[in-house]
Formats: C-alpha cells, sequence, structure tokens
C-alpha cells in the first residue's frame, strides 16, 4: 500500500485544511446559536415562574 503525502498549497497549509476549519467554526455558530436560545427561553420560563402575586402580565 502506498501513501501520499497530503498536497501542500504555497501559503504553507495542507490542502482541505482550511475546509475542515470551516466546517468546525460552522457547527460552533450553530451551536452557540442553539445554546443562546435555549437559554432566553429558559430564563423566560423562570421568570414567568417567579411573578410576585397579585401582578398580571401584559
Amino acid at each position: 500500500m502506498t501513501t501520499h503525502p497530503r498536497a501542500v498549497r504555497e501559503d504553507g497549509h495542507q490542502a482541505g485544511q482550511d475546509e475542515h476549519i470551516g466546517a468546525l467554526v460552522a457547527q460552533l455558530s450553530t451551536d452557540v446559536s442553539r445554546l443562546v436560545r435555549d437559554e432566553l427561553q429558559l430564563a423566560k420560563a423562570e421568570l414567568k415562574g417567579h411573578q410576585p402575586e397579585g401582578k398580571v402580565r401584559a
């Protein structure tokens, strides 16, 4: 079995490396967005449960 060295571009990066990093950044962005949305929903639910008696939400 012959192994081929990975192609290296002129800037010194291996071919495919930027695409891999791009995919990781995209996944991170998706995960952080979902985390923030979920935390906001949780905070809203907690606030609804801690309203003083006699107060009516507008």
